[in-house]
């Protein structure tokens, strides 16, 4: 609170909020007291919503899909990541714990100056790696696909397709938030805001890069597990009618 008063007094300083934790409340009353558009704090505040970018007269609100792992493959809890981004002040929020804003607070500590890029930049440098992250998790899962694809051929069962058929289930999910971050990387690709138009083509074909390169690793990934999946069903049951005969 103390850095928003200094930043409203000084017109040459730059400010990131980042917002954790906070009762919606007071929330609200932040996001508010910054001339944010009500439709876009609703949106940021609420508890699910499909990644999108909007723009309004004073600022350019995204919101990007976060995830939170847990030790099972592919098994993802996702969550908003809203960022609000006006002249001289980047606001993001998100419910829970964000890798991503922690990776950039993390580098902007060890490197002040970043600071300086502006509240645009800063919100690509965060959506692309949140999309290297996606890319990391989907390449992390080709050894499971190759060993799934051995189990298939070696020794197909009714445990196997029931694990095969779990993991295309998670993975379409995955692919529709893939598909999300891509839409909002070729419209900012395509038709750039007013916020990201001066110097910032670098960064947006950058993010544009790994948000298609997500989704074509998710939906080449879907296709794999569908065609084991339809191969597991097909040697499960021809080994059940050899049983029968």
């Amino acid at each position: 609170i103390e850095l928003l008063a200094a930043w409203k007094e000084q017109p040459d300083s730059l400010l990131w909020i980042d917002l954790l934790d906070y009762e919606e409340k007071e929330e609200r009353s932040i996001l508010e007291g910054l001339d944010l558009h009500q439709l876009a704090i609703q949106d940021a505040l609420r508890k699910r919503h499909p990644p999108k970018i909007e723009s309004y007269s004073e600022h350019e609100f995204l919101m990007l899909r976060d995830l939170e792992n847990t030790e099972q493959a592919l098994d993802f809890e996702f969550f908003p990541l809203s960022l609000f981004v006006k002249d001289r002040i980047l606001i993001s929020r998100h419910r829970k714990i964000s890798e991503s804003a922690e990776w950039l607070a993390a580098k902007i500590e060890k490197n002040p100056e970043l600071m300086a890029e502006g509240p645009a930049s800063l919100a690509l440098q965060l959506a692309n790696h949140l999309c290297r992250r996606y890319v990391r998790i989907l390449i992390d899962f080709e050894p499971r696909m190759d060993s799934l694809e051995t189990e298939m051929y070696d020794k197909p069962n009714d445990e196997l397709l029931s694990e095969i058929t779990k993991l295309k289930s998670r993975l379409r999910y995955f692919k529709r938030n893939t598909n999300y971050h891509k839409l909002i990387a070729v419209s900012l690709k395509e038709e750039p805001p007013e916020k990201f138009r001066e110097g910032l083509t670098h960064e947006i074909v950058d993010f544009y890069e790994q948000a298609e390169r997500s989704q074509s690793l998710a939906s080449l990934h879907y296709d794999v597990l569908t065609d084991l999946s339809d191969g597991c069903l097909l040697y499960t049951s021809d080994a059940a009618d050899e049983e029968d005969s």
